[in-house]
């Protein structure tokens, strides 16, 4: 029986689950190293345990898939590094990376009943990251396409973490609502903690939540013009605050964009999946995308 081993590697954690013949199963998670050198140990010594098995690692950073490089990470150690020949040396397993987000989107997509011609993912968190699904296959452009955290949505807006000003991330992540949650309250706030104080009236944490509905809605209208796409779902943590930008986001979408194009378009949160980037990445080792 065919068996498929997927990985998300995060900046916190490493969660883990295999794909047979009778579906995926989430097998457990582990703390994520602090080096690059550990993190390449402790995923060898993980799938020492596992033989006979393709590997699919997604990560959260820019992946090179010509040489299975990863190029970028916001939050893990990794800067122009070949994780895939190191892992070879190591104990003679070839692998096959991901970005995380696309790994999301390829599982949003399998888990659809009736499979939408074209998906875009989009995952809202501490960054702000999107993969696109066209006609059944991930969507790469020249290697790294779906970055929609970096779109421009405000050249005065804020600098961003890539070293760019007024990237959408810059201004509707959590590290974002986390800035200006600091600049209102003089002291260190998590966005949950904004989004509790939103939800028991106060103004100013209400029109925090406003405005990144706004840059949100800005966003979607580029790619609604730009793609037409069939499904846009979105997950990532800050979808729990969803009451509090939703409505605004839609709301901004529809004035952005070409008139036609917001009707056509499906946008809702995505399916709750065990371990849904391991479970991309599960697929990806099974080539399916």
């Amino acid at each position: 029986m065919s068996q498929y081993l997927g990985i998300d590697l995060g900046g916190s954690k490493i969660e883990y689950g295999l794909l047979t013949s009778k579906g995926f199963r989430l097998l457990g998670q582990i703390k994520t190293p602090k080096t690059a050198k550990e993190i390449t140990k402790k995923i060898a010594s993980l799938l020492s345990d596992f033989n006979r098995v393709k590997v699919g690692i997604g990560i959260a950073g820019l992946v090179d898939k010509s040489k299975e490089e990863i190029l970028f990470c916001p939050n893990l150690p990794f800067k122009n590094y070949n994780l895939k020949k190191k892992l070879f040396r190591l104990i003679g397993k070839e692998i096959v990376l991901e970005n995380d987000v696309n790994c999301f989107a390829i599982a949003q997509y399998q888990k659809m009943k009736k499979k939408p011609s074209s998906l875009i993912g989009i995952t809202l968190g501490t960054g702000i990251g999107g993969g696109i699904v066209l006609n059944g296959k991930i969507y790469r452009g020249n290697g790294i396409a779906g970055e929609f955290g970096h779109m421009c949505i405000s050249l005065k807006g804020p600098k961003c973490h890539c070293g760019g000003k007024g990237c959408l991330e810059a201004l509707a992540s959590g590290w974002a609502l986390e800035r200006e949650g600091r600049k209102v309250s003089g002291r260190k706030i998590t966005a949950k903690e904004m989004a509790e104080k939103a939800r028991q009236g106060e103004k100013k944490f209400i029109e925090i939540f406003r405005k990144m509905g706004h840059h949100l809605g800005i966003g979607l209208a580029n790619l609604t013009n730009l793609f037409s796409p069939e499904i846009i779902v979105i997950g990532g943590s800050l979808i729990n605050s969803k009451d509090l930008f939703w409505e605004e986001m839609l709301t901004t979408l529809k004035n952005q964009s070409f008139p036609e194009l917001p009707i056509l378009v499906k946008i809702f949160p995505a399916k709750k999946v065990a371990g849904a980037v391991a479970y991309g990445a599960s697929l990806i080792a099974k080539e399916e995308f």
